[in-house]
């Protein structure tokens, strides 16, 4: 079958001109993605990423350790990216924001598959300067690629419909594996696509061969997860996680968050995708639209709303799943929606209205309000760790109890340093083990992170009544305290 593209009244003279746009937009998200990429230190989530994909560790040890985190494909291309790439932080932001800048590009194919070249400049523009996508591309974790396989997923899955030949069925099988083992959502996108499939075939009455290679596909995609659906099945009885029950109205947060916090943006924009789904309505009230175009409609509304009532139902009634990060699932299917209601406005002048006061309030919001290149949100392990290399004297030994993240710091140092944290227990047992190994200590470091004490409760009263502070650095949650024996 074939899709029609509105074309409504031209944003550009050319073709010419409009690459000549995306490039332009492109080179903005590059800046946006690369200006400060290593200013934040990593924070915990980060710190989870990087240290088991350390290039010494074996491949099962990565496999094994993704069974307590996510699925392992993005640690695996992280620990081959440190083959090739220094192991440090800013290398592995870089990867990540090099995934976040092929986010941006493959937007751009999939607004121009769904509707015209305007609206995918209007998608790629909207991704560049995204408040979200600029601080999960900067962030040493899975998003920026979260967010890339489920825009390549829903490309080659709506190219499936669309042209039905092999290259199609292949890319949307590869990009859908890729996705199932990039990030447990992941398996949320591929049910949701299994129920919009559902919809097509009643819907358009496809022809049989068509709905066979469908089933056979998806099988094909399930049976390439099941080695992983024993941890999925574990993990599934945890009744208890971090993740707090979502409030009924979590949708408006979200997308208030989507924005960086901007609510002239996120209204602006908001009315924006509105005009998209008043002309939907309207065209289905009045027959003037096409039925290729209810699909679209139909793929995008299902995207957004079923990936967030699949898991706000889940984690009401079950344990809690949803995260607004997580949603960056979700993202692409509303910037979409944003960029198809543009599509709809003809004046020009108010297209470019639109245009200009979203790139003046998002560049206000990014440089000035949030601050996002020049303040400190993320716990700073890093300074309080360089602080310990800086003033460390040989045999001053250091402690905590967040040693496994702490020590990938001191990785590299010469001579060589490590954090203890073996005593990370309050019973009388493990305090009477760290007291006898205090008794010998003149002075030592206590490394503290992610407003969590490096030492016990009972070990740091032990602390408290035997040493005082010789020197204490604090820094946006995390410190470094260097203690030494009280004199009698």
């Amino acid at each position: 079958m074939t899709f029609n593209h509105s074309t409504g009244i031209s944003f550009f003279n050319s073709k010419f001109s409009g690459y000549l746009f995306f490039f332009g937009i492109l080179a903005v998200g590059i800046f946006l993605r690369l200006y400060k990429l290593d200013f934040k230190s990593m924070w915990l989530d980060e710190l989870y990423s990087i240290v088991p994909v350390n290039p010494d560790n074996s491949v099962s040890f990565i496999v094994n350790h993704c069974k307590a985190d996510q699925p392992p494909f993005y640690f695996l291309l992280l620990h081959y990216w440190f083959k090739l790439t220094p192991y440090t932080s800013i290398s592995g932001r870089l990867l990540s924001s090099i995934l976040g800048i092929f986010g941006i590009i493959a937007i751009y194919f999939l607004g121009k598959e769904i509707n015209n070249q305007r609206t995918g400049l209007f998608a790629s523009f909207l991704t560049a300067i995204n408040f979200y996508h600029i601080y999960y591309s900067q962030e040493l974790r899975f998003y920026s690629l979260l967010f890339l396989l489920t825009v390549l997923s829903f490309h080659f899955f709506i190219r499936s419909i669309k042209k039905q030949d092999l290259a199609s069925y292949a890319l949307y099988t590869l990009s859908t594996i890729a996705l199932l083992y990039t990030q447990y959502f992941g398996m949320l996108v591929f049910a949701i696509q299994g129920a919009i499939f559902v919809i097509y075939v009643i819907y358009y009455r496809e022809k049989m061969s068509f709905i066979l290679t469908g089933i056979f596909l998806a099988s094909l995609i399930a049976a390439s997860f099941t080695p992983w659906l024993p941890t999925v099945l574990y993990d599934s009885q945890i009744e208890a996680y971090w993740v707090p029950t979502p409030k009924p109205y979590f949708f408006a947060v979200y997308y208030y968050l989507y924005w960086g916090k901007d609510v002239f943006t996120a209204l602006l924009l908001l009315a924006t995708g509105a005009l998209y789904l008043l002309w939907v309505y309207k065209g289905i009230q009045h027959q003037t639209i096409t039925r290729n175009q209810v699909l679209i409609a139909i793929i995008l509304v299902s995207w957004i709303v079923l990936s967030y009532a699949l898991p706000y139902i889940r984690s009401v009634i079950s344990t809690p799943m949803l995260q607004p990060r997580y949603t960056l699932v979700t993202l692409p299917a509303i910037l979409l929606v944003i960029a198809l209601g543009f599509d709809r406005i003809t004046r020009t002048n108010v297209r470019t209205l639109v245009i200009t006061l979203t790139v003046i309030a998002t560049a206000m919001n990014l440089f000035i309000i949030q601050k996002h290149y020049t303040m400190h949100d993320k716990a700073q392990w890093r300074e309080a760790a360089q602080v310990v290399i800086e003033e460390h004297e040989p045999g001053v030994k250091v402690y905590s109890n967040l040693e496994w993240w702490y020590n990938y710091f001191f990785y590299s140092t010469n001579p060589p340093i490590r954090v203890l944290g073996k005593y990370a227990s309050d019973d009388q047992e493990q305090l009477q083990r760290f007291i006898e190994q205090m008794q010998n200590e003149e002075q030592f470091w206590v490394l503290n992170g992610e407003g969590a004490m490096g030492l016990t409760a009972m070990q740091q009263a032990y602390v408290d009544a035997h040493y005082e502070v010789a020197k204490r650095y604090d820094f946006f949650a995390a410190s470094a305290v260097l203690y030494q024996k009280k004199r009698a």
